[in-house]
């Protein structure tokens, strides 16, 4: 358990096993990044992202449909499209780590000389937004 983080404190005070992460702690983080985002995009025409639903449980019909169409483990959780750039983000916890798939499609996205990145929270997606409206 990390020593600084409050949130862990107050579970292990409350008998709850630290141990375990929330398993929708990762969506939350996208959820708000997300909703950033969409107040980007209403501010500024040369601006768009749209999310990758690749993750989460399905049925094995739909998960074998959705294969068949194109579907790919390993994409970025969102894409974003700005002033003829293509950014790829994947969305992280404070402690997740990408997945050997996930590598792989990062590798071959660089290697066709797109940005990719790792985003841990709101403070990420607000500093990439700045970074595009200084011209970074």
């Amino acid at each position: 358990m990390p020593k600084n983080n409050p949130w862990a404190l107050e579970l292990k005070k409350s008998g709850l096993d630290v141990r375990q992460k929330p398993h929708d702690e990762e969506h939350k983080i996208q959820c708000a990044i997300a909703q950033y985002l969409k107040l980007v995009e209403n501010a500024h025409k040369d601006f768009t992202f749209f999310a990758v639903p690749n993750g989460g449980w399905r049925n094995p019909v739909v998960a074998a449909k959705l294969k068949a169409e194109g579907v790919r483990s390993g994409v970025s959780d969102l894409i974003i499209l700005h002033a003829g750039k293509t950014y790829f983000v994947e969305i992280k916890t404070a402690t997740g780590r990408q997945s050997d798939t996930q590598r792989e499609f990062e590798q071959k996205v660089r290697a066709l000389g797109f940005e990719y990145t790792i985003w841990r929270g709101l403070d990420d997606a607000i500093n990439f937004v700045e970074k595009l409206k200084a011209g970074a």
